[in-house]
C-alpha cells in the first residue's frame, strides 16, 4: 500500500511539473497565423526590432494558398516585422501568449488577436500613404519648370507633412500606455527626416517616456527613449541660447572640418560675412533637389560678402565628393563630418533632421533665420544687403 502511495505521489508531482512547464511555455510564446492569398509562395523574412537594429529571426515561405503559421519566442513585448520579397511588410507588436491572426481584405491587412499590432499597422499604413503622396508631389515638382506651379507644390508638400504630423500627435495622445506610441515618435518621412522634429514636439517625447516608464520600467526600447529625450533636451537648450535676442560670439558654435582637399576650414574664419550654414546627407533627396536653387542664390550674392558653408553629415566620403562634383558646387566651402550621428556638430546645432540650415550674420554675431528654402534665403539676403 505504501509503495503504491509513493508511486502515486511521484506521478502527481510529474504531472504538476509538466502542467507548470506547459503553462509557462505558453505564456512565453505567441502564435501568428497569416492568410494573405496575394502572398502565395512568397518568401517571408521574420525580424525582431531591437534598440541596436533589426535581428533576423527566420525565413519562411507562404503556402500555395497564401497561408503561413509561426510561433514566436515572446518572453516580453516585442516589435516584429514579417517582410515579403515585394517590399511589403506586416508590422506586429507582440505580447506573450497572444494568438494573432493576419488576413487581407479589399482595404488592406486586417489583424485580430493583438490590439497593439492593430495600432501599429494603422500607424505604418498611414505613414506609407503619406510617403507615397509626398513622393508624387516631389516628382511633379522635379518635372515642372513653372515657378507658380512649383510654389504651389511646395505648399502642398508642406501641408501633407503637417497633416501626418497632426495625425501622429493624435495617435500618441490616444495610445500613451502602448509601445505603439514609441514607434510613432520614431517615424521617418524619409531617411533622417523625422515626423516629430519640431522643438515643441519635445513635449511628446517626455509624455511618452514618462508614461511608458511606469508600465515598462525595464524595457530596452523605453529606456532608450528616456536617454534620447535627455539628449534632445540638451540640444534644445543649446538651440534656445542660439536664438536669444542678444547673441554673443560664443553662442554661435564654431566648426572646424576638413574640406575636399583635407584642409581644415573654420566657420568663424568667415568673420564679417553672411553665411548660409547647410547640413545635408547624400540619401536626402530634398538636399539634392535644392542644391541647384541654392547655387543660384549664391551666384546672386557671392560678391556681397556671402558664403555657403556646406556640411556633409554621413559616412561615405566618396558619395560626398561625387555629389559636390555632380552638383557643381565646388566654389562653396564644402566640409564633412563623418562622426554623425552623435557628433559635436549635431549637438551644437540641434540637428534632428536633414536637411537643416541656418543663415548666420557673422558681422553682428547672430543667427538670422533657420531652415530656409531657396526663395526665402534669397529674400532674406536681399533685405539684409539692402540696408
Amino acid at each position: 500500500m505504501e509503495k503504491n502511495q509513493n508511486i502515486l505521489v511521484r506521478v502527481l508531482i510529474a504531472l504538476v511539473l509538466t502542467l507548470s512547464f506547459t503553462a509557462c511555455n505558453k505564456k512565453e510564446t505567441a502564435k501568428v497565423r497569416l492568410h494573405v492569398p496575394e502572398y502565395k509562395n512568397y518568401d517571408c523574412t521574420v525580424e525582431q526590432i531591437r534598440v541596436s537594429g533589426k535581428k533576423h529571426i527566420d525565413t519562411l515561405t507562404f503556402s500555395a494558398a497564401g497561408k503561413l503559421r509561426y510561433k514566436l519566442d515572446a518572453k516580453k513585448v516585442s516589435f516584429y516585422n514579417f517582410s515579403v520579397v515585394d517590399g511589403k511588410t506586416i508590422y506586429l507588436l507582440v505580447h506573450p501568449g497572444e494568438n494573432i491572426k493576419v488576413t487581407s481584405s479589399d482595404s488592406g491587412i486586417v489583424i485580430s488577436g493583438s490590439d497593439d499590432s492593430q495600432k501599429l499597422n494603422l500607424l505604418y499604413t498611414t505613414l506609407n500613404k503619406t510617403r507615397a503622396q509626398l513622393s508624387a508631389i516631389q516628382e511633379q515638382y522635379n518635372l515642372s519648370v513653372d515657378a507658380a506651379l512649383r510654389d504651389s507644390l511646395e505648399k502642398e508638400y508642406e501641408a501633407a507633412k503637417e497633416a501626418h504630423h497632426r495625425f501622429s500627435i493624435q495617435f500618441v495622445l490616444e495610445n500613451m500606455t502602448s509601445l505603439a506610441s514609441l514607434a510613432a515618435l520614431y517615424q521617418e518621412i524619409r531617411p533622417n527626416e523625422f515626423v516629430f522634429a519640431k522643438a515643441r514636439d519635445l513635449q511628446f517625447y517626455k509624455l511618452v517616456s514618462d508614461s511608458l516608464l511606469k508600465y515598462y520600467p525595464r524595457h530596452r526600447h523605453v529606456l532608450a527613449l528616456s536617454r534620447n529625450y535627455k539628449s534632445m533636451m540638451k540640444s534644445y537648450q543649446v538651440n534656445k541660447l542660439m536664438n536669444t535676442v542678444e547673441v554673443v560670439e560664443d553662442e554661435i558654435p564654431d566648426l572646424e572640418l576638413p574640406d575636399l582637399n583635407g584642409r581644415k576650414r573654420r566657420l568663424q574664419a568667415l568673420q564679417g560675412k553672411y553665411v548660409f550654414l547647410n547640413f545635408w546627407h547624400e540619401n536626402d533627396q530634398t538636399s539634392n533637389r535644392l542644391f541647384m536653387e541654392y547655387k543660384k542664390v549664391h551666384n546672386n550674392f557671392a560678391a556681397n560678402d556671402f558664403e555657403v558653408y556646406n556640411v556633409y553629415l554621413g559616412k561615405s566620403l566618396e558619395a560626398w565628393k561625387s555629389t559636390v562634383r555632380f552638383e557643381e558646387i565646388e566654389d562653396w566651402i564644402n566640409v564633412a563630418d563623418t562622426a554623425f550621428p552623435g557628433s559635436t556638430t549635431q549637438m551644437a546645432y540641434n540637428i534632428q533632421v536633414l536637411p537643416t540650415n541656418y543663415l548666420i550674420d557673422l558681422r553682428n554675431k547672430e543667427i538670422v533665420a533657420r531652415d530656409l528654402l531657396p526663395r526665402e534665403l534669397n529674400q532674406n539676403l536681399a533685405k539684409l544687403l539692402a540696408k
